[in-house]
């Protein structure tokens, strides 16, 4: 666990001295990149060189590149020979795979993100990256979801399709990612009540016909069958998710300026994520889908911390508590050992 505060603290250390001094190339302040590299690198190093044992499907997975299945999708099966071309060591697997992910997480922060460093702290400090160390799979399609959003938000639909199907082809929950498609479709503003109010309102209909909806699953996806009657559809999550998740989505409404709530387009897929935690409740196997819009609180939280009417004083009091706020939420995961990360070791 030291570790993991190791890499937050020289991560925080680097960006306050980044702070000291201006990096310029042609001409240009690259200060951001410079800290996101490191950040990639430190990232990375630390979530490829873990032992087997780190993460919850960490073995699943080592043993997925050993003998791949041909149930998999394609996306991930030709990663696994791309890499089988270059070495049948699964820490290299594990390393590629971490800096695929983290790469592309780190991408969007630096296309999208109103402050980088602490869009980077919250993907650290509320959970985001130590799922990566047990959803491999997922991660690395949620990775390019966050990219697919960005080019959705361009209005550049052909590269949101050719990001859409990579993703898809690496996990099919991705799919869920068409629904950017609506949100960005029109002219009008991003956030808008009738927007909020159709996709709210959607949500609550889909927990209403919560059995149709995992029948249609399984036809679409019919090799998680075996998840019926199986923990995985019966248990239930917890009240944390819900919890933070609420209260983010209620700072951003109540504490926001009317301008950043216009121009922010991460709320909506972000009101899902507040359904799909309520959610995860009663259905643990939402979690899945949860994980596809709540990591978009990374940029929502540093534009409500930004973006905010507080005066100074308040502004300061109510950023150190939510920096603190998430370092305890890791924390408490972490010393509850939520996907096995907490005693970690590096692969021998």
């Amino acid at each position: 666990m030291v570790a993991y505060y190791l890499m937050m603290l020289t991560m925080a250390l680097f960006y306050l001295l980044l702070n000291r001094v201006i990096i310029t190339y042609k001409g240009n302040c690259i200060n951001d990149v410079a800290f996101l590299s490191v950040a990639w690198v430190l990232l990375s190093l630390l979530e490829g060189f873990r032992s087997f044992s780190v993460g919850t499907d960490t073995s699943a997975y080592v043993s997925l590149f050993k003998h791949p299945r041909s149930s998999l999708e394609g996306g991930f099966q030709l990663l696994i020979s791309l890499v089988h071309k270059f070495s049948n060591n699964p820490t290299i697997f594990l390393l590629v795979c971490a800096f695929i992910t983290n790469g592309l997480v780190l991408l969007a922060i630096y296309r999208m993100s109103d402050n980088v460093f602490l869009s980077v702290y919250f993907y650290v400090a509320l959970y985001y990256y130590f799922i990566s160390y047990n959803a491999l799979r997922q991660y690395l399609a949620i990775a390019v979801l966050l990219n697919a959003f960005w080019y959705a938000k361009q209005k550049k639909w052909i590269k949101y399709a050719i990001m859409m199907l990579i993703a898809v082809s690496l996990h099919t929950v991705a799919i869920v990612g068409l629904i950017y498609i609506p949100i960005f479709l029109g002219n009008d503003e991003v956030v808008s009540k009738k927007k909020a109010i159709l996709i709210v309102g959607g949500g609550i209909a889909a927990t209403l016909s919560l059995d149709s909806l995992m029948e249609l699953l399984f036809r679409i996806v019919p090799q998680y069958k075996i998840y019926v009657g199986s923990s995985y559809l019966t248990d239930s999550g917890g009240i944390q998710q819900p919890i933070v998740n609420t209260a983010i989505l209620l700072a951003f409404i109540c504490l926001s300026t009317k301008k950043a709530k216009e121009k922010s387009p991460y709320v909506l897929p972000f009101l899902l994520a507040v359904i799909l935690s309520f959610l995860q409740m009663k259905l643990f196997s939402a979690q899945r889908f949860l994980w596809c819009f709540d990591i978009f609180s990374i940029f929502l939280l540093p534009s409500v911390m930004l973006n905010n009417r507080l005066e100074t004083k308040s502004k300061t009091i109510f950023n150190v508590g939510v920096i603190v706020a998430a370092l305890l939420f890791m924390t408490y995961y972490l010393n509850y050992n939520y996907m096995r990360v907490e005693n970690y070791s590096f692969a021998v």
